[in-house]
């Protein structure tokens, strides 16, 4: 998919590239379970310190969605 055909794909959406990169590391993050900073940063290319920030949005998601 090249970032040509996204763009078109999303043009007339509220849906950023950004919006959906992040929304992707996020997803990661939930998918392995116990979010690891480490591999966030080796999949997505991040700096560790990013990844990490990545992560800890992730528990807070985590927590605004628990049932109360």
């Amino acid at each position: 998919m090249s970032r040509v055909w996204l763009r078109y794909a999303v043009r007339d959406r509220q849906a950023t590239l950004s919006g959906l990169r992040q929304d992707r590391i996020l997803d990661e993050a939930e998918a392995i379970g116990i979010p690891d900073p480490l591999h966030v940063a080796a999949i997505f290319g991040l700096h560790p310190d990013t990844a990490q920030r990545y992560v800890d949005a992730f528990y807070g998601r985590a927590d605004s969605s628990a049932p109360e």
